[in-house]
């Protein structure tokens, strides 16, 4: 059992909730919460893993999923996820991918 995760963590002052749509709203295959994500059970569970966001504020964050990929097990055992998010209360960016 092994998997691949990177993530990219740093505030940005200058970033508006209409810069980050302008750049990701047309790559994102879902844009919400991450509890209003309910397609793929357990895929965006790992998103904010190795970032000062884990388990804190998480749900503040708005996630672009750009690709999302699960196996057929029923809670994504294996599977992969690129997003891009964007806390817009404290101007947090995160791109995060994974694989596992």
């Amino acid at each position: 059992q092994s998997g691949t995760s990177y993530s990219l963590y740093y505030i940005d002052d200058s970033m508006t909730k209409e810069n980050f749509d302008k750049e990701y709203k047309n790559k994102a295959i879902w844009i919400g919460h991450k509890e209003e994500y309910t397609e793929k059970e357990g895929l965006l569970s790992r998103v904010f893993t190795y970032t000062p966001s884990y388990y804190k504020n998480e749900n503040d964050y708005i996630i672009y999923l750009i690709e999302g990929r699960c196996d057929d097990s029923g809670y994504c055992n294996h599977g992969d996820f690129l997003i891009a998010a964007f806390n817009e209360k404290t101007n947090e960016v995160i791109f995060s991918s994974g694989e596992w």
